[in-house]
């Protein structure tokens, strides 16, 4: 896999110039253009939320039920991780575009991704693994800008469960806030509760991300943490950060090796005088070279606009596939703004086509079903049906809409559609 791509090329334009008629309006319908983006689209920026999906592995394999949260809630955490560096905004995604990673043969993992409404926008995940669990996601949020700040609440639920004893996980992300939009170095931070519940047992985490404070001594980007059995007494403790790593805490008494991975085994340090045993569940993966360079890329995110082996055969609708963001990671601003006002264009008038017909656009591979843990509430969850199609080679028996087919809009730009035309399989390798 490549572990480069261009360069962001030195370009500026004034973001105040386009928020400052933004205020308090929600930002997901104001046109943006690619100057402020970053070169993958929202459904593959969701995908890196399983960047540490070896922390479900470990909670998987553990059969001590605090520990198996603090896996979950670190998993959690680690989410956040790869943002810490970036402040480009990701594509909005096109209604049906899709996203795989197909990590059965690497990691045991499998998950896909469907922007299931354009109005609110939602992107649904699920992603399943032989070894032990599964984890699916609704996301969606709102955006709007504040005067100095943009904030960002996520509205989502997300979900685990464990093949095992069917341990079921619940969250909701907290809000992340970007500072200095009008002057100065444009920042962001993740701050509010979070609670990691397991419905089946009771045991939850109480998570604390911790606002930035100039008159405190703490380290920025903490994040401390307690997971309590349903009586309310604490087990265990998390502390670290969001962006490097966190550790936990079991006072009075000592780690037993069923309860610690192998690989973690020397992370573990005691502390006899004071009865704390004490683990680092989580580090961030080590940057890439360069990266400040390349939009603050993880390595995960510098592959996901590749196609290699693992993604032949990938549905049409896939992310990779998507002309705006592969002309932009080129370099070329100009030519992405024009393109991605095609593939809009062209999101038009297939709205229209259904209008015309009084046909109403369904999602391919996730429906809206009654959430199993919030009374009342529905959520898109995966029907199944992705796999087996791509395994079988017969994505054509599932009525998919190729949601990159610029063709009916192409006359109003010539010049971009033939550049799109080129773009859309830049970057197959196999």
């Amino acid at each position: 896999m490549r572990t480069s791509i261009p360069f962001r090329p030195d370009k500026t334009t004034s973001l105040w110039s386009i928020m400052k008629n933004c205020i308090g309006k929600e930002l997901s319908k104001i046109p943006m253009p690619v100057t402020f983006n970053e070169p993958i689209s929202f459904t593959q920026r969701l995908s890196e939320d399983c960047e540490y999906a070896h922390l479900l592995d470990e909670a998987a394999a553990t059969t001590d039920p605090y520990h198996r949260a603090a896996l979950v809630s670190a998993f959690t955490i680690s989410s956040f991780s790869s943002g810490a560096w970036r402040t480009g905004k990701p594509f909005n995604p096109l209604l049906g575009e899709t996203f795989e990673l197909d990590r059965r043969a690497t990691h045991g993992y499998s998950c896909i991704l469907e922007q299931v409404s354009h109005h609110p926008p939602i992107c649904a995940l699920h992603a399943t693994s032989e070894r032990g669990w599964t984890f699916w996601q609704d996301f969606s949020m709102n955006s709007k800008f504040r005067g100095k700040y943009l904030e960002v609440v996520p509205t989502g639920i997300s979900h685990i469960i464990f093949h095992d004893n069917d341990d079921h996980f619940t969250w909701t992300k907290v809000s992340t806030t970007i500072h200095n939009i009008i002057v100065g170095k444009l920042w962001l931070e993740n701050a509010g509760k979070m609670l990691v519940t397991n419905h089946t047992t009771g045991v939850v985490c109480e998570l604390d991300y911790k606002p930035y404070s100039f008159f405190s001594s703490a380290e920025p980007r903490t994040v401390v943490g307690q997971v309590k059995d349903v009586s309310g007494k604490v087990h265990l403790t998390l502390n670290g950060t969001w962006d490097k790593q966190i550790s936990q805490e079991a006072p009075g008494e000592s780690l037993t090796p069923l309860t610690m991975c192998p690989e973690q085994a020397s992370d573990l340090k005691a502390d006899d005088a004071n009865g704390i045993s004490k683990r680092v569940l989580w580090k961030r993966t080590e940057h890439v070279a360069n990266f400040e360079k390349m939009y603050g890329f993880t390595q995960m995110a510098i592959e996901s606009n590749q196609i290699g082996v693992f993604e032949k055969g990938c549905a049409v609708t896939d992310a990779r596939f998507r002309m705006d963001k592969n002309v932009m990671e080129q370099g070329d601003f100009d030519m992405a703004n024009r393109v991605k006002h095609l593939l809009e264009e062209g999101q038009r008038f297939r709205r229209r086509q259904y209008e015309k017909t009084q046909t109403r656009w369904t999602p391919c591979w996730f429906e809206l079903r009654d959430d199993p843990v919030v009374p009342g509430r529905k959520s898109h969850q995966y029907k199944g049906g992705y796999w087996e199609a791509k395994d079988s080679n017969n994505f054509g028996a599932h009525d998919i809409v190729d949601i990159y087919d610029i063709s009916p809009v192409a006359s109003k730009d010539p010049k971009a559609a033939e550049a799109a035309d080129q773009a859309k399989t830049m970057n197959v390798t196999y």
